[in-house]
């Protein structure tokens, strides 16, 4: 399989690595870096065709990827599927848990 990553380059102390793609029109920056969940990448086109904009872009994706995590924030926007898959799962552990019982 060809690879389509081209002027690769790591940012962010090598924890985010922006490229070129050579399979698209416009040859814009993109970056990617390791799913923190271990599935994969997370991937962002960064939509300028200039380096050191990218840079800077994959630096402030790099700061809000990890305020999404501290806060414990989906990292990726979900489909409505995948949201209800997320709520009948949590209703149904909500269910097995049984009615909230408060005192001491």
């Amino acid at each position: 399989m060809k690879q389509h990553r081209v002027n690769l380059t790591a940012v962010c102390n090598g924890k985010v690595e922006i490229y070129n793609r050579t399979d698209t029109k416009r040859a814009v920056w993109h970056a990617r870096m390791n799913n923190p969940d271990g599935k994969g990448y997370l991937v962002k086109p960064l939509g300028t065709l200039v380096k050191h904009e990218a840079v800077e872009l994959a630096y402030d994706w790099h700061r809000d990827i990890n305020n999404k995590l501290k806060n414990n924030l989906a990292l990726n926007n979900r489909r409505v599927s995948q949201m209800c898959k997320i709520y009948l799962h949590q209703l149904e552990n909500s269910v097995k848990r049984g009615p909230f019982q408060s005192g001491s």
